[in-house]
């Protein structure tokens, strides 16, 4: 099985990221945030419990949204089709015993994977909070699954859509200015369709909400 198309593309873009120094800039990026978001954010100076599933939902919104998660998906999501062509092993590729099917999902499921893994390391950091916190921090007994739940909805399910985007356009344009691009105008675009949801009834504006933060 895991000699099939797919998985064999989906192991070398795993591979291929491992040896690269963004994924591991971005767990540490995101690691160092959990921990000045949990010792020093609002749930402290507010008084909130800091595993409260407030707090936790809180905190995966403003990390899909205020940290700039958006355009770090475009760095790791824009460029994998990108990058064959530049390199010029295209040619290579296609000549193999490979469909553009697999070739195409092993490339974007097996980036996204990296993507959800980097990502994982602040619900993780969040997690380990809970035992080693400061005096400050007001903390509920341990708890597990609301991390879990509100990552996924609010982050990895989010972010799909947006690396879906990303990793089409940088695939169909092959211009590296474009996704970035994109990804720049992200915050310019999302505002606007923010404000035009913002005077429909509450179920509407949450229904309609490309990315779940309302």
């Amino acid at each position: 099985l895991l000699q099939r198309p797919f998985f064999a593309v989906f192991q070398n873009e795993v591979l291929f990221n491992s040896k690269r120094a963004a994924p591991y800039v971005l767990m540490l990026l995101f690691i160092v945030n959990a921990v000045i978001w949990s010792v020093n954010g609002r749930a402290v100076l507010r008084g909130w419990a800091t595993n409260s599933d407030f707090n936790i939902a809180r905190n995966f919104v403003g990390f899909s949204w205020i940290l700039g998660l958006p355009i770090f998906t475009a760095v790791i999501m824009g460029d994998p089709v990108l990058r064959d062509f530049r390199l010029g092993v295209d040619s290579l590729i296609f000549s193999k015993p490979i469909s553009r099917a697999a070739y195409l999902f092993g490339k974007f499921f097996g980036n996204f994977f990296v993507l959800v893994c980097c990502m994982a390391f602040y619900a993780l950091t969040l997690i380990v909070m809970q035992v080693v916190h400061t005096s400050e921090m007001l903390v509920l007994p341990v708890r597990v699954f609301p991390y879990f739940k509100h990552f996924f909805f609010f982050t990895v399910i989010s972010h799909l859509l947006l690396a879906a985007i990303y990793f089409s356009v940088g695939t169909l344009t092959r211009s590296a200015k474009m996704i970035y691009g994109l990804a720049v105008s992200f915050y310019p675009v999302y505002a606007i369709i923010s404000l035009t949801l913002k005077n429909l009834p509450m179920r509407w504006k949450i229904a309609l909400d490309p990315l779940l933060f309302s």
